[in-house]
């Protein structure tokens, strides 16, 4: 669906280094940080797509 433009994906360009289970509390923090920039990254493009789908 990413590939014919249904959906909007943000995923991170490399795996994250954490376990689901994690306690790790700097891994933790490390992958919301990545996250966020990831997100923030993202933002103009998003917006881009968004206005395109509501033409």
């Amino acid at each position: 669906m990413e590939e014919q433009g249904k959906v909007f994906v943000i995923r991170p360009d490399t795996p994250l280094d954490i376990g689901r289970m994690s306690h790790d509390v700097k891994k933790i923090e490390g992958a919301y940080e990545r996250g966020r920039a990831d997100g923030l990254a993202s933002l103009q493009r998003m917006l881009k797509w968004l206005e395109s789908e509501e033409g």
